[in-house]
C-alpha cells in the first residue's frame, strides 16, 4: 500500500514481486534436487558399506520420493530429467 501511496507504479511493483518470486523458487527447486541426489547417494553408500541396513535405507528412499534401485546402482531406477 506505501508503495501506492507513494506515488510509485503497482505495475512496477508486481513486476519486482514476480521476478523475486521466480528466482526464490528457482533456488529452492535447486536445494531440492541437491538433497535429493544427496540422499539417493547416501543410501546407496550406506547400503553398500553396511549391507545390514540395505532394507532400511531402500525404504526410506522410497517413503521420501526415490526409487528403490537406487540402491543397487541400476540407472534403470533413476528418472530421466535430474
Amino acid at each position: 500500500m506505501e508503495y501506492v501511496e507513494n506515488g510509485r507504479n503497482p505495475d512496477i511493483y508486481t513486476r519486482e514481486f514476480v521476478e523475486l518470486v521466480r528466482r526464490l523458487n528457482h533456488l529452492t527447486r535447486g536445494k531440492m534436487h541437491a538433497f535429493r541426489d544427496f540422499r539417493d547417494v547416501l543410501a546407496r553408500e550406506m547400503a553398500a558399506a553396511m549391507p545390514e541396513v540395505k532394507e532400511d535405507a531402500m525404504r526410506v528412499v522410497e517413503e521420501t520420493g526415490g526409487k528403490g534401485p537406487v540402491l543397487l546402482g541400476d540407472e534403470e531406477g533413476k528418472t530421466e530429467g535430474r
